[in-house]
């Protein structure tokens, strides 16, 4: 059986509006229920084996029953990591869920939380909710932290919060001792493309990040990824990696404006499956190779290279 990881984005809708953010606020009327991912579960263990199920959105906490119980089925059902990527705003809600997991529970999991800077930069990105988003974070990495689970930061780079990303950095080690960070860079799709003029950044931005990341992890000994931030690696090429959305299509790269492009209808919500797992798979990794050997650079990721070579209609970039 090949292996394979899952990233089931179990909704689209967010508490949340940051403005960076390549979802646009486009929700459909109907979405997959518990009954609906155990139907798809069983088809897709049936055929692969599954090494990592990553549950995101939107934001999932949004779902909090929901993906309390695919996280319990998950358990149950495979032997498989559960990774949970979240904004961390829903502090009480993570931790009833630690609460409820043993040892051996809390050993599979992991969270990925998204944290772009202090909180002067929290109030810039979010406005009136800026500081009680940053508080609660807080709480959430404080709650993981002593569960003993494993926890990796997610950063976004953005060209205004570039002043203060060093000392943030630091903070992150240094404060709430942070092993794992991962730097991402900022893509003008969907509500992102608003601010395009304002958020983007340019070489000699990356080459400082860059340099200051080095230092730093020569200094703390701890990893920091820079991989996706200098878009020098895609997970729709290198990993076995399969996203399904909120109506149970699938696809290998999570670039929304690309789906009417490479999606692959896999269930419907009328409770059946359209076809086999493998053949998904095959269909869907089928489709990207096709749109990414037309556009292999300047990098490694192909919704990059779409955009910067503006060969998609504005409208279709969603």
């Amino acid at each position: 059986m090949k292996e394979i990881s899952l990233e089931p984005l179990i909704t689209e809708k967010c508490n949340l509006n940051c403005p960076y953010c390549f979802r646009s606020k486009e929700y459909p009327k109907q979405e997959l229920d518990i009954k609906d991912y155990e139907n798809m579960f069983n088809e897709i263990i049936s055929k692969s084996k599954i090494k990592s199920v990553q549950f995101s959105g939107g934001e999932p906490f949004v779902k909090n029953e929901l993906l309390e119980n695919l996280i319990s089925f998950t358990l149950k059902k495979t032997k498989a990591k559960i990774k949970i990527s979240t904004n961390g705003y829903f502090y009480s809600h993570i931790g009833k869920l630690i609460h409820k997991l043993n040892s051996n529970e809390k050993d599979r999991l992991e969270f990925i939380v998204s944290m772009d800077g202090n909180l002067d930069v929290f109030k810039y990105l979010h406005g009136k909710v800026g500081e009680t988003y940053y508080r609660n974070i807080l709480k959430t990495i404080s709650l993981i932290k002593k569960s003993d689970i494993d926890l990796f930061i997610n950063v976004v780079i953005l060209k205004p919060t570039l002043p203060k990303l060093r000392s943030f950095l630091k903070y992150l080690i240094e404060e709430l001792s942070i092993k794992d960070i991962d730097l991402l860079r900022y893509i003008p799709m969907g509500n992102g493309r608003r601010y395009v003029d304002v958020f983007s950044i340019d070489n000699n931005d990356i080459n400082s990040v860059y340099k200051n990341v080095i230092k730093l992890q020569e200094k703390y000994k701890v990893k920091i990824d820079t991989r996706e931030f200098l878009l020098d690696y895609c997970l729709a090429h290198n990993e076995n990696r399969f996203i399904i959305d909120p109506v149970g299509n699938v696809q290998v790269c999570i670039a929304p404006f690309l789906k009417k492009y490479i999606s692959v209808p896999f269930y419907n919500l009328k409770n059946k499956i359209l076809q086999p797992w493998d053949k998904v798979m095959d269909e869907a990794k089928k489709k990207f190779e096709e749109i990414s050997k037309k556009y292999n650079s300047p990098t490694k990721c192909t919704a990059y290279n779409i955009i910067l070579k503006k060969q998609f209609k504005k409208n279709e970039r969603d």
